[in-house]
Parts: structure tokens; C-alpha cells; sequence
């Protein structure tokens, strides 16, 4: 395929939405981000105002890589990155607990990172 008709299907691509954008991927560990961590919160209310309130406090944290509203146990998942433990508990301390409607926080700390993938299957949905 040459360069324009290539270029056309990746511009149709992005105008239908398929293609959000384009990133970086960078190295965490190069950087001297040392923690990965998995926070499931609970939460006391499950209004509109309330969740959208939540949620936008959240992701405004840099800290904060992904967030997910969830069914089970738990009703948000977070996925934070930091440099250090002492960083970590900073965020904790500072801004989860200062949210009023978070009633319980648990977190697991990633041992090390064995796969995450950023690729969609699409091969297995012909």
C-alpha cells in the first residue's frame, strides 16, 4: 500500500474513532517509578453526583494511571504508579482518605509486572 492511501485509512480510522491516539510507552522502572499498585475502594453512595464527583477528583491525581468502576466487592478499581512506598502512602493519606464518600480502601502492591499489554484482540474475533 503506498504512503497516501495508507495515510487515508488511518485518518478514516481516527475520524470513526477507532484510533484514539498515539503515545509513548514508557519504561516505569527507568524512570525510577518503583510501585505499582492496585487500590479497590468502596464507596457510601452510588448517585450520579456523587460517582462523577469521585471520579473526577481521581483522575485528576497523577499518580493515577487507570480507573475503573466495578462489580463485586469493591465498586472502583485504581491502578497507581509511584516512585516510592513513602510517595504512595502520601497519596493515601492526602488525597483517598480526604475524599468523604471512599468508606474502605484496600490496595495490593505488584510484586513485578509479568505481562500487560496494551493490545486489543482483535485476531480472536474474526
Amino acid at each position: 500500500m503506498s504512503e497516501t492511501p495508507c495515510w487515508r485509512r488511518l485518518k478514516r480510522l481516527e475520524e470513526e474513532g477507532f484510533i484514539q491516539g498515539y503515545q509513548a510507552m514508557l519504561n516505569k522502572e527507568a524512570l525510577g517509578f518503583e510501585v505499582t499498585a492496585f487500590v479497590h475502594l468502596s464507596v457510601d453512595s452510588h448517585t450520579e453526583e456523587v460517582t462523577r464527583k469521585l471520579e473526577e477528583k481521581i483522575t485528576l491525581c497523577p499518580e493515577v494511571v487507570a480507573l475503573y468502576n466495578v462489580t463485586g466487592d469493591y465498586d472502583f478499581l485504581v491502578k497507581i504508579v509511584c516512585k516510592s512506598i513513602a510517595l504512595y502512602t502520601v497519596f493515601i493519606e492526602k488525597t483517598l482518605r480526604k475524599i468523604p464518600c471512599i468508606t474502605q480502601i484496600r490496595t495490593s502492591i505488584t510484586l513485578r509486572e509479568v505481562y500487560d499489554s496494551k493490545i486489543i484482540p482483535l485476531s480472536a474475533y474474526p
